[in-house]
């Protein structure tokens, strides 16, 4: 009865360790199964609508997101197999073999059933258990990192669209603007009150202005393209930038949150694991035990190990390390502390690229603030200039062609507008990357992701 239920158990064992053998294709984990389901991690959205629903759009559908949840997935499983590990450790094999000769045919059946389990007495388990488990956190603020790139993308794509339709209306009203100085330009000629050279510079302006309408389009596709490359599947025809409010420029930049940047926390994270891992290699080299256990049968029919044929029962417990190192162990350890003297190296590299990039941050907020402010300025100038021009065409003192050039003036003005207003909308983009997003980088916290 115990043979039987041997049997039965390493058949078992046989038929869960090979599911792709019956006969179906393996199927793939699909790219939905992989989809991110809680909310957007990205919070920047300007008080617009159609940018979140486009966020929360790619933060599903975004092909970075699906590979970085695949990684962490792939975390997961070396995490389990190491928890594992840890665990008594159960084999069996199951063999029956048939040989014809021209005189007789022989044939035979046997099973083994092995178990083994190793007490982690050095803390060689406990310290590879410990790498992963870093790891697995390290991979999961990877995703995040991932999540908030894919979402800057999309911020970025979203600000180039609204650029990009606001140039294209700039430039149809200069073409407009262009094409109606043009006639008067050349009446001006004619009657000798400027040369053919006003003429060629208004003919070049008009053709600089067609161009420039021309490329708008281009750049409009463009956008919508990169856009729907991340993921985004509703697109807004129209994006106002002027309708929109940024965050206001901090006072002063704190550096000390910049350890909990999740890029500086995930460098931190691989430093410890790999000090763990350098642990783990030091205590493989110390003599560790191991205990086994087998149980075997063979009978020259499968009726004879049904029937209670005799079994052999062994036990053994082994010894294994590194009891005459001839440089190999050495050399393994010194590796591994070299791996953790490169990451710390590329933790406090990491550390100082963060605070370098928020203080960029900072410093490019405020210049594209001040620019913008500078722009205003500049406009409101031009604008007394078009109301003093039209009062001269009222009076009759100007002719015609005064008032369109104030009018081409302030429509270049509201196109340097446009461009500072962009500017300073991705400059709050870059500042909200670099400060939005912090993260409690304790290991005990961390135990809780």
């Amino acid at each position: 009865m115990r043979s039987v239920i041997v049997i039965a158990f390493v058949l078992g064992l046989a038929g869960c360790a090979l599911p792709e053998l019956d006969g179906r294709p393996v199927k793939a984990v699909r790219a939905s199964d992989l989809a991110v389901s809680e909310p957007t991690v990205w919070a920047l959205d300007f008080g617009d609508r159609d940018l979140r629903r486009m966020l929360d759009e790619a933060d599903i559908a975004g092909l970075d997101v699906v590979a970085a949840r695949a990684r962490t997935r792939a975390a997961d499983l070396t995490l389990a197999q190491i928890q594992r590990n840890r665990a008594p450790r159960i084999d069996g094999t199951a063999v029956a073999q048939r040989q014809e000769t021209e005189t007789e045919t022989t044939q035979s059946v046997s099973y083994t059933i092995e178990g083994s389990f190793e007490p982690d007495l050095t803390g060689r388990l406990n310290a590879a258990l410990q790498a992963a488990k870093l790891e697995r956190k390290a991979q999961d603020i990877d995703l995040l990192i991932a999540r908030r790139e894919l979402a800057r993308a999309v911020v970025e794509g979203w600000i180039a669209l609204a650029e990009a339709t606001t140039t294209a209306a700039r430039a149809n009203e200069k073409v407009r603007l262009a094409e109606a100085v043009l006639p008067a330009a050349r009446a001006r000629a004619a009657a000798g009150e400027s040369t053919s050279l006003d003429v060629a510079r208004q003919v070049r302006e008009l053709t600089n202005a067609r161009v420039e309408a021309a490329q708008t389009s281009g750049q409009i596709a463009l956008a919508k393209a990169r856009l729907r490359a991340l993921g985004v599947r509703t697109i807004p025809n129209t994006i106002s930038l002027r309708d929109l409010r940024r965050p206001s420029v901090p006072a002063h930049t704190d550096l000390d949150a910049v350890t909990n940047r999740p890029s500086v926390c995930a460098a931190w994270l691989r430093f410890h694991a790999a000090d763990a891992s350098r642990a783990e290699t030091l205590r493989s080299t110390r003599p560790r035990l191991v205990v086994t256990g087998s149980l075997a049968a063979t009978a020259r029919t499968l009726a004879g190990v049904l029937s209670g044929n005799a079994a052999a029962l062994s036990n053994s417990v082994r010894l294994e390390g590194t009891f005459f190192d001839d440089g190999s162990a050495r050399r393994g350890v010194d590796r591994a502390r070299l791996s953790v003297a490169e990451a710390e190296i590329a933790w406090l590299q990491t550390r100082a690229r963060a605070e370098i990039a928020a203080l960029e941050a900072i410093v490019d907020l405020q210049g594209a603030e001040a620019q913008l402010d500078s722009s205003f300025a500049g406009y409101r100038l031009l604008a007394t200039d078009l109301e003093q021009a039209r009062a001269r065409r009222q009076a009759g003192v100007d002719a015609g062609v005064t008032l369109i050039e104030a009018q081409s003036a302030l429509a270049s003005a509201q196109t340097e507008i446009d461009t500072a207003r962009a500017a300073a909308f991705r400059a709050a983009l870059r500042w909200h990357d670099q400060t939005g997003t912090t993260i409690n980088c304790t290991i005990e916290h961390l135990d809780r992701i």
